[in-house]
């Protein structure tokens, strides 16, 4: 068989094993009878803006510097919108605040601040990830595509320009670009250009554990070297996400999982390809958002909190995973909104975890 020219290596982590890939044939099925099938092809209006969404807690400096490199580094400012969900303590720097501090220095003004929705909680009422990411849904109105990150990321020049090219690339209107995105070490020049080193290998996700509380986490990403196109992938990464929003639309994070962390993104996954989408990791070219993964100045389980108040809740948001999942629990359980929720009707459960 002829080199497609997009064959790449993976090395798996934790393991000193690994696998060839040829991204090239990824959208060709199996079965005989249905290989003429593609994905729906991608559709890109003119102008299209980007929402980009932040959950944020008690971060407010570095939510502000993620902010500030996202706008003054893309190649189409007035086309980006972000959303922030702040959760603070009344005595804490606010993600904006810090935002216009940095913008009054570098254009006298408060630059952008039009594009950016902030939707201030308190701190004390922080229930953990998925709450926060619900209520960051809520900050979605009519834009086309959605990048969900992590509130302490570096962008690099003409990153949402890269990202749409890379997205559109892969020929799939439900392509999702997901993975856990490189820290930044010495990765962004001081002009914001983006400098990885030459061999540079990007993290894909395909290993899976279970957490403490019986659900499925992902282990870490395992490394693809020389990749040249976006990868199919069976997982999903909370910390970097970009799709078009129908995908937010559509697969709402359930509100109703308080406390929750492992099993979130294990959820989101299933949910996602259940409902059609498909999820890749990025090659070099979409490779233009770093993460800051030094120490978080604080964290939601360490918020003052009564204690049986937090068991009972945990307790139902873990066992509502299970229910979904269709594994047996003990206790308590909300079944609110669960349809609501739950898998989609494009492909089954079965299929997925078959797929994964």
């Amino acid at each position: 068989m002829a080199s497609s020219g997009f064959e790449s290596t993976m090395g798996i982590v934790d393991t000193n094993r690994s696998v060839k890939l040829d991204p090239s044939v990824q959208h060709i099925p199996l079965d005989p009878a249905l290989r003429h099938l593609r994905p729906p092809p991608p559709r890109v209006p003119d102008d299209a803006k980007l929402f980009v969404g932040l959950s944020v807690f008690r971060d407010g400096y570095r939510c502000a510097t993620t902010i500030f490199t996202g706008f003054t580094r893309a190649s189409n400012p007035q086309n980006i919108i972000f959303g922030v969900v702040d959760q603070v303590y009344p005595s804490d720097q606010k993600c904006v605040d810090e935002y216009c501090i940095l913008a009054q220095k570098e254009w006298g003004e408060c630059r952008y601040r039009g594009q950016i929705r902030v939707d201030e909680r308190s701190a004390y009422d922080s229930r953990g990830p998925t709450l926060a990411r619900h209520q960051q849904q809520n900050l979605i109105r009519d834009e086309e595509f959605c990048l969900q990150l992590d509130g302490h990321s570096i962008f690099t020049n003409g990153w949402d320009q890269n990202l749409l090219q890379e997205w559109t690339g892969i020929g799939n209107e439900m392509a999702v670009m997901t993975t856990y995105i490189h820290h930044i070490h010495n990765f962004v020049a001081d002009n914001g250009d983006n400098v990885p080193t030459k061999n540079l290998d990007m993290p894909h996700l395909c290993t899976t554990t279970r957490g403490a509380n019986g659900l499925v986490r992902t282990v870490g990403a395992s490394m693809i070297g020389k990749s040249k196109i976006p990868q199919l992938e069976a997982l999903w990464g909370a910390g970097f996400s970009y799709n078009k929003c129908h995908a937010e639309k559509r697969v709402p994070v359930d509100s109703h999982t308080l406390w929750v962390f492992d099993g979130e993104e294990f959820l989101r996954a299933s949910r996602l390809w259940t409902h059609g989408y498909d999820m890749y990791s990025p090659s070099k070219l979409g490779s233009v958002v770093y993460h800051n993964y030094t120490s978080v100045p604080a964290r939601f389980e360490g918020i003052p909190v009564d204690q049986k108040l937090k068991d009972r809740e945990e307790e139902m948001g873990i066992n509502r995973f299970k229910v979904l999942m269709g594994q047996p629990f003990e206790g308590r359980v909300s079944t609110v909104e669960l349809d609501k929720y739950s898998f989609g009707n494009v492909r089954s459960f079965k299929q997925y975890l078959e797929f994964s």
